[in-house]
């Protein structure tokens, strides 16, 4: 839901008014296997994502490093947000890595 949200408050606008330490849950089941299940369509191996407003990290190889809310978009495949996100992964998850 709070995925799906930000579908709609995004383009509007409008803030975030969900708990941070809702972004961090969603983190946490995104890295799951059954979140692959139709959640999180790519991989997300060789990623270390690193939360900036949450105490959450998770993965090794290159780091992603973000608000949970962006970090939790891009892991499902949506563009808004990444340019908040910064590291040597980012652009590779975003999909803009021209490398």
């Amino acid at each position: 839901m709070l995925v799906h949200g930000q579908d709609i408050r995004i383009p509007l606008g409008l803030d975030d008014t969900s708990a941070i330490e809702s972004w961090a849950a969603i983190l946490d089941f995104l890295v799951m296997p059954k979140a692959r299940r139709g959640f999180v369509s790519r991989s997300l191996q060789g990623f270390q994502f690193v939360a900036s407003d949450v105490d959450w990290a998770h993965g090794t190889g290159d780091e992603v490093r973000g608000p949970a809310m962006a970090l939790a978009l891009a892991m499902m495949g949506r563009k808004a947000r990444v340019e908040d996100l910064t590291g040597p992964g980012a652009p590779r998850l975003a999909g803009t890595d021209l490398s």
